[in-house]
């Protein structure tokens, strides 16, 4: 490991401090009823890169909220109500699982990284790089971009909303499901990306 290639450990700390946090306290600025943000991740190919890792917070109006149940679209979630409402009879006339939040909440982390980054699209680790060392221990390999979120992300961490006078902490309440992935710098080829199949056989020859 280097300054230029530091453990998946300080790429997660790194994560959490310039960009979990500051998006969680904005969410809780702007959402009265936000009472924890889950931040959850997951791989999965998504338009150009097969083992891309991605980062999704939800807001929830629980301290302590059960996943994949604080991932769906129900009468209680936070967000945009016509959209929920919309989703929720959608669900109900055709008999298809819920929808994820997606959607509902979309208005609220635009808003949230306006408010903690000036910029809607801002970011600390890159999708197809960086990411992948961080966070694809944490991921499972059963996802894709067709799922909804709370079958393709799982949780990493969680923060709840903090008691008056007191700073914001994320909990990391995650299982690392493929520990063989920490450190991995070695599988970022070919503009960031290699696949699976590629990683796999890396590993076994290494051993």
């Amino acid at each position: 490991m280097s300054e230029e290639r530091p453990p998946s450990r300080v790429l997660r700390q790194r994560f959490d401090r310039k960009y979990a946090l500051p998006l969680a306290r904005a969410m809780f600025e702007l959402e009265p009823r936000c009472q924890s943000v889950l931040v959850t991740v997951g791989q999965f190919w998504c338009d150009n890169a097969i083992d891309a890792v991605h980062c999704r917070l939800v807001a929830c109006a629980e301290r302590d909220p059960t996943w994949p149940f604080a991932g769906q679209a129900r009468a209680d979630a936070l967000g945009d109500l016509a959209i929920l409402r919309t989703q929720i009879e959608w669900t109900a006339k055709y008999g298809e699982e819920p929808y994820g939040l997606d959607q509902v909440q979309r208005g609220l982390l635009d808003d949230a990284r306006q408010r903690a980054f000036g910029d809607k699209f801002f970011c600390v680790l890159h999708d197809n790089s960086d990411m992948i060392v961080a966070f694809a221990s944490y991921c499972r390999e059963v996802s894709n971009q067709d799922e909804p979120s709370w079958r393709s992300y799982t949780p990493y961490g969680l923060v709840r909303r903090p008691l008056q006078g007191e700073p914001a902490t994320l909990e990391v309440i995650g299982q690392m499901y493929r520990p063989e992935w920490e450190d991995r710098w070695d599988v970022l080829e070919n503009e960031g990306i290699i696949s699976r199949e590629q990683a796999r056989s890396r590993r076994e020859e290494s051993v």
